[in-house]
């Protein structure tokens, strides 16, 4: 399974003026008003280069990525939690960041990896495939923190549903639905028979 590294690299400065007239100013100015906060830290409001930040959001495993931002010179390793986008407008229009510790667990968000389509055993006899997730919430330190959640398609038969308790997760990731309990074992995939429209309908 691979582990995110943090690669992504931001500059933050720290907000002189808060409220929403100054942050309509600051997106005006073609930068992103933002939070920074954590367990062990007052809240730092701080503001970003828009070109900067723009494309985040088309990395899908985005919200799992560790990232380092340096606010005026001191780094925080930190998650994004919220990335607010303009309606239609390729436009960022805020960020939360959640700054990490080493010893805190976090909850994330990450993308499901979908393995071996074109080998699963269901399709294969004309099954068609039917994905409910593409991501799922987990719990783990940042250092155990993975990419993604693979999910292999190969051995699903027909009328056959893979689970939540069914993914194989890193050593210290756990599902936060499963700690729920049952109930909340989620389908994530499955396979169903396609229904055969040339047979007649009875009377």
């Amino acid at each position: 399974m691979e582990l995110i590294m943090s690669h992504i690299v931001l500059s933050a400065q720290e907000r002189v003026h808060i409220g929403k007239g100054a942050s309509r100013r600051l997106r005006h100015a073609q930068k992103v008003p933002a939070i920074v906060y954590g367990a062990h830290m007052t809240p730092i409001a701080v503001e970003l280069e828009h070109r900067h930040v723009v494309n985040l959001h088309r990395n899908k495993e985005i919200y799992s990525q560790i990232i380092t931002l340096d606010v005026a010179g001191t780094t925080h390793q930190a998650i994004i939690k919220q990335l607010d986008r303009h309606v239609y407008k390729n436009k960022v229009l805020h960020i939360e960041f959640q700054a990490l510790s080493g010893t805190d667990k976090i909850t994330v968000d990450v993308s499901l990896n979908f393995l071996n389509a074109d080998r699963c055993v269901g399709a294969k006899k004309g099954g068609e495939l039917s994905v409910y997730l593409k991501s799922m919430k987990i719990r783990c330190l940042p250092s155990q923190l993975p990419a993604h959640i693979d999910v292999d398609l190969a051995n699903l038969d027909l009328e056959q549903i893979i689970h939540l308790s069914d993914l194989a997760l890193p050593a210290g990731v756990e599902s936060s639905d499963l700690a729920y309990g049952k109930d909340h074992d989620l389908a994530v995939v499955a396979v169903h028979a396609l229904k055969d429209d040339s047979q007649p309908a009875k009377a």
